[in-house]
């Protein structure tokens, strides 16, 4: 309540305080440079004191940059007859200017006219009239300052050397000025290029990217300067050493300049690196409305909280060197064109059919046009490593890769697009204009095609087109991405239409695929919904929203979403097995894992929520309204699959009732349009008079809710009678309502009961089965009847004799109701009964004997103990209890090498149940095996789907109380999206994952939001940029050729096995290592050396022995040295054809040497091989090359073999010693398609 007061009583207004100003003089700003008086004038400006004090700071900078003022000043002091000290500090003042960058490209200089709209630039400095003409500077910006001022100096100097008299040193000293007035020309054209318009379109209609600033030098001049500002962005951008540290660095390097009496001054304590291409934030809105995404726009107050998200620009940067343009034009066609087997991603299906947009193949291997193919991947990660207690917080990743390098030079981070980085990790559809901004890039490489204006090979231009093929991610990654519903949501999977509930059915060929029309259809149908509700309506019936990538029109969501391998079967088939399956218990002994319980679920059960919709579904289906198809997708699927059951309504190549929502309406469409079906007969003939059923929903008025409804869309582009020809004519015509007023009624319509009394009688009912079985399991009297009743009601022990065979209204009752059914359940109490009441009890009750108990654990950690393994595979602790503190690729040595030799030595005699776990457990074996082979074939797909189909239905049987989960169905796909892509190493996303290990490597203030997402950016575009000039700048490289020699040393060391993902060059096929000696061969390995040299060349017995060699990246070493776990090897014999029947032989490399006579050149290995066990008494060998096979290490024969002979490591285990002779494993390594049969 207002008060009145006195006009006295009113406070008098607050004066603002008044700020004082004064004349600032400063020579950045307030004052200008008079060549006439080689001084600065003018009045100053009125600033205040903070500004007068920060024009101080430019000026103590600038003069920290350059000398030249000074300089100037000197020399325009100095008479004609002292013209040889003129001249020599005239000389030290160009040499000064021209080693410090007058201007940074992260710096732009300002143009009094706009580079947009005035053409192309022309190098026509002048000295006479300097800072003129069309390209002028503005003189008052204070990034041209600098620029400004170089130009004035060297004008003013080159006008008083054309005046001297001709000598030699003047000639040096006005070539001296002219070089670097062309320099500051370039630098100037360089800006001028880069704020051109690029959005430019050519004859052709092909837009034009200006990509000429990227061919300009931006490296100081001078050579102190280079070795100097190289080493400081190796050390912070290489090994992320503070900032503390480098000031400490760049003054110590101060020190040494001073003392050997070079130029110092222009080294800055804060090194400023450039950032090719400059990598723009965009504040991107999160709108409500389903029908409008901005990015690009800068919000007002009114909008909601925006998130900072870095983002680089895409493919300008693509052509890079005429080296690296050469390797992406010429690997995709210097493949081999014969397909099996299949090394990479090219000779796959997928890319073997890419087409053009006029269907043509779409690599045409012509050197006019450059085809580029890239991949997508997205994966969320933790950016500040929270430690435990703290909350984590998250961020997402989108990072690009280019499929024309090959395999070896493809993931290296210089050659990996970091695209962006979005704070925290986005909802289902929230990630949709980030993909966006990134479709918008690849639109144009479609067609017509993009120009670039300069590429290596050729600076005036060529034409590009690009495709975005495979999206990459794991599984929630790949269901955000494309717009799908979680795991757990009926419509799961991107590649066939089963629902949730049929993930039972593991057969894949009765599964029926999804429809490309349809999905696409459903997905503009969301997009252009009116309304947040109808698009949950659309979403909930055939669980697909808009995805960016559908603006791509050659993109396939079904074939073209990889899902990782790693995560599925790496992270989630091998530890869901230890997990779930086996279980790991240090408590008790090991079991045979038997379980009384299931977790089949019945399909026929309808929720009570939509049992009272059942009748109103079947009339529906026998009034047959025109819009059948649409309204059948109003009720929930059980009732749905119900339906089909109960008539036997099938797909058309079906056996089966399967599917989701969509896939059951349309059948009992189909089958309703046959009226002269005897089963459509039958169903009309058993429905009641349509009077006699009260509807729960109204099913009269045609809701019209599956047909777009946008105002800018026609809505006869997408009849959906186009996209599905199997429909049958009249099913489809729907009449169009308001689908907001539809929704509305339909969700008022329904009669949801309380959940929570439902969940309150589950509970009473597993309560009142877990006495049950705990009175019927117990030989004491500790727990009586009247417990057992306890706390339980009538109707639920009526229920459980229903659920048992019992019939409740037979049970004799007295004055005590719940006693006598207790007693009758009780009497019932048999071995099948106990099992039938475990099945309903939920998963975490259903206990079962563990299968990895304590003793099974300490033979597992004594075996890992007592195995070899070559340096390359990962490590997995030889006291690992827990799952969880185990990476991916420790998980995979752990369950395909480790785990195999031990439980097969422990139960290859056992009878039964543990004989089947065991075999069942090598099928996931052998499949993983299979799937990470670095080559695919027919045969190899088609042997990974039977043993991952076995595997899985015995699994199934072995384990009913484990359920099927959404990894399992998709780790049945990996067949086909290997068929699709090809070896998993083309497409895999570990690479991914240790470009993440790199981020978190990097120094960040861990403030989200914003500032540590664009610090990750920046530096990632640094240490790709710094890379690929430390690998393509032949003069950089001479001068910090040392630098480069440990670096490449430190990368081949690194201990986490990431060397090809951080090498400067591509590893040579082969690759001695360090030479050890020149010695004489024995006489019987010489001789086994003459067998394998042609008859006329004669083989000395004088060579040079090396310690290892390097083969592809592997190492093999000999066994003498410290490197011995990389000599034990599987090989073939020498002299013999390799082929499926070849035997192999596991041995130890003893020596490795080099032969060179004049007509033949060649590595030779001598080696000890190990002597096969019987196949009879093998117990391995039946599982084939997964399992390995026995061998007796000291009874040995040797063999000198070429280095082509090698197949792979592999993995030595001692399993005991006998009088005379060791026994041990060998489990091969290899990771090509070969047979292991040991011989």
């Amino acid at each position: 309540m207002s008060q009145n007061r006195d006009v006295a009583d009113i406070d008098p207004p607050i004066e603002p305080k008044k700020m004082k100003y004064v004349t600032c003089y400063c020579r950045s700003h307030c004052t200008k440079w008079n060549p006439q008086t080689h001084c600065f004038v003018g009045d100053g400006k009125s600033v205040s004191h903070a500004t007068r004090d920060n024009h101080a700071q430019d000026d103590k900078r600038l003069r920290i940059r350059s000398k030249s003022e000074e300089v100037a000043i000197t020399v325009a002091a100095l008479h004609l007859e002292d013209m040889g000290s003129w001249v020599h500090l005239a000389t030290q003042e160009v040499a000064t200017m021209a080693a410090v960058p007058s201007s940074l490209l992260s710096n732009p200089l300002i143009f009094i006219n706009s580079p947009t709209t005035s053409g192309e630039y022309d190098l026509h400095m002048d000295p006479q009239q300097p800072n003129t003409g069309i390209h002028a500077l503005r003189t008052h910006a204070q990034s041209n300052t600098t620029f400004i001022h170089s130009e004035l100096c060297v004008a003013h100097l080159l006008s008083k050397a054309s005046s001297l008299a001709e000598s030699q040193e003047v000639d040096t000293l006005i070539s001296s000025l002219e070089d670097y007035l062309r320099q500051l020309d370039s630098d100037k054209k360089l800006h001028w290029s880069q704020q051109r318009n690029r959005n430019t379109v050519d004859r052709n209609g092909r837009l034009v990217i200006n990509t000429g600033v990227y061919f300009e030098s931006v490296i100081h001049r001078d050579s102190v300067q280079q070795v100097v500002y190289t080493l400081s962005a190796v050390m912070q951008n290489f090994y992320f050493v503070p900032r503390k540290a480098l000031r400490l660095q760049i003054v110590g390097n101060q020190d040494l300049l001073i003392a050997s009496g070079a130029p110092c001054s222009t080294l800055s304590f804060e090194p400023m690196y450039l950032v090719q291409p400059a990598t723009p934030f965009i504040h991107v809105t999160r709108m409500t409305s389903p029908r409008v995404i901005a990015p690009d726009v800068k919000p007002h107050k009114a909008q909601p909280a925006m998130s900072r998200y870095g983002k680089s620009p895409l493919l300008e940067d693509v052509p890079g060197l005429s080296r690296v343009e050469e390797i992406l034009d010429g690997y995709p066609a210097g493949l081999n064109a014969t397909r099996q087997p299949i090394s990479d991603i090219w000779l796959a299906d997928i890319f073997q059919q890419l087409k053009d947009h006029e269907g043509n193949p779409f690599l045409s291997h012509s050197l006019v046009e450059g085809c580029l193919v890239f991949g997508l991947s997205v994966d969320s990660f933790e950016p500040n490593s929270a430690k435990p207690g703290q909350t984590p917080s998250s961020a997402t990743g989108i990072w690009i890769v280019c499929y024309n390098f090959p395999p070896h030079l493809r993931y290296l981070p210089k050659n990996i697009y970091l695209v962006g980085i979005i704070p925290a990790k986005p909802d289902t559809t929230h990630i949709n204009p980030y993909i966006q901004l990134v479709v918008d890039k690849f639109k144009p490489f479609w067609h017509p095609g993009v120009t670039f204006s300069w590429t290596g090979n050729l600076p005036n231009g060529r034409s590009y087109l690009a495709l975005l093929i495979p999206l990459i991610c794991d599984m929630l990654g790949a269901w955000q991405v494309t717009g799908k519903p979680a795991a757990m949501a009926h419509n799961l999977c991107t590649i066939c239409d089963i629902d949730h509930d049929d993930m039972d059915l593991l057969d894949p060929s009765k599964w029926p695929p999804k429809d490309r029309q349809q999905l696409l259809f459903f997905a503009k149908l969301w997009k252009n919904a009116r309304c947040t509700a109808h698009q949950s309506q659309i979403f909930d019936v055939y669980g697909q929203c808009w995805s960016p990538l559908f603006d791509l029109p050659y993109w396939d969501p079904i074939r073209f979403v990889v899902i990782d391998m790693m995560h599925t079967l790496d992270i989630n088939l091998l530890k869901g097995h230890l997990r779930d399956m086996f279980q790991i218990n240090l408590k008790h002994q090991g079991g045979d894992g038997t379980s009384h319980t299931t977790t089949v679920k019945d399909k026929m059960n309808i929720p009570k929520t939509y049992v009272a919709k059942l009748p109103a579904c079947k009339k529906l289906i026998a009034e047959y309204p025109r819009d059948l198809l649409y309204k059948l997708l109003e009720f929930h699927h059980t009732i749905l699959y119900v339906i089909c059951v109960e008539n036997t309504i099938l797909g058309v190549t079906s056996t089966k009732v399967i599917g989701t929502r969509w896939i059951l309406a349309q059948n009992i469409a189909r089958w309703q349009a046959d009226e002269l079906s005897p089963s459509v007969q039958r169903f009309l003939q058993q429905q009641v008079p349509v009077q006699a059923i009260t509807l729960d929903v109204t099913v009269d008025e045609p809701s019209g809710m599956w047909l777009s409804d946008s105002d800018d869309e026609d809505p006869q582009d997408v009849e959906p009678n186009k996209i599905e020809p199997t429909l049958v004519g009249g099913v489809i015509g729907v009449d169009t309502t308001d689908p907001a007023q539809m929704v509305n009624e339909s969700l008022d319509a329904q009669n949801v009961e309380r959940p929570h009394l439902l969940l309150v009688q589950e509970k009473k009912l597993h309560s009142t089965i877990r006495k049950i079985l705990t009175y019927l399991g117990s030989n004491t009297n500790d727990l009586s009847c009247e417990q057992v009743s306890q706390r339980s009601t009538i109707d639920i022990l009526r229920h459980i004799c229903r659920l048992i065979g019992i019939n409740a209204s037979s049970v004799a009752t007295g004055c005590n109701v719940k006693l006598p059914l207790v007693d009758a359940i009780i009497e019932k109490g048999e071995e099948t009964v106990t099992i039938h009441l475990a099945s309903f009890l939920p998963e975490k009750d259903m206990k079962r004997t563990p299968v990895l108990g304590i003793d099974i654990m300490k033979e597992i950690w004594q075996d890992m103990q007592r195995t070899m393994l070559p340096t390359w595979t990962s490590h997995v602790p030889h006291d690992w209890v827990s799952l969880t503190d185990l990476s991916a690729s420790q998980t995979r040595t752990l369950c395909t090498v480790h785990l195999p030799i031990t439980l097969i030595r422990l139960w290859h005699t056992a009878k039964g149940q543990m004989r089947d776990i065991l075999a069942n457990f090598m099928d996931l074996v052998t499949a993983i095996v299979m799937a990470n082979m670095r080559t695919t074939s027919q045969d190899q797909i088609a042997a990974y789907d039977f043993h991952i189909v076995r595997y899985m239905q015995q699994a199934h049987q072995l384990y009913p109380d484990v359920s099927i989960k959404p990894v399992h169905h998709a780790a049945l796909h990996v067949g086909r999206m290997l068929e699709d892509f090809g070896p998993v190493h083309s497409h895999s996303s570990p690479y991914y994952e240790c470009y993440i290990n790199f981020l978190h490597r990097m120094n960040t203030n861990q403030k989200l939001g914003g500032q540590l997402e664009s610090t990750l950016m920046v530096t990632s575009a640094r240490n790709a940029n710094l890379s690929a000039l430390l690998a393509d700048n032949t003069a950089l490289c001479s001068k910090v050729s040392g630098m480069v020699d440990i670096l490449v040393k430190f990368s081949q060391e690194d201990p986490q096995r990431l060397a090809r993902f951080r090498k400067f060059e591509p590893v040579p096929e082969l690759k001695l290592g360090l030479k050890v000696a020149l010695a004489c061969l024995d006489d019987h390995y010489h001789q086994l050396l003459c067998r394998q040299l042609p008859a006329a060349v004669s083989a000395p017995r004088s060579l040079s022995f090396y310690d290892e060699i390097m083969v592809h990246g592997i190492t093999y070493s000999c066994a003498g040295t410290s490197k011995i776990r990389n000599s034990l090897v599987i090989f073939h014999p020498a002299a013999t054809m390799i082929n499926a029947d070849t035997p192999i032989y596991a041995g130890a490399v003893e020596k490795i040497f080099h032969y060179t006579p004049l007509s033949f050149t060649s590595i030779f290995l001598e080696i000890r091989s190990f002597r096969p066990v019987d196949s009879g008494l093998d117990s391995y060998k039946k599982y084939g090359f997964a399992g390995g096979f026995l061998c007796f290490r000291n009874v040995n024969d040797y063999h000198v073999i070429p280095i082509s002979a090698i197949i792979s490591h592999c993995a030595l285990t001692s399993m005991g010693a006998q009088p005379g002779q060791e026994l041990v494993h060998v489990l091969p390594l290899n990771r090509l398609r070969q047979s292991f049969e040991g011989s």
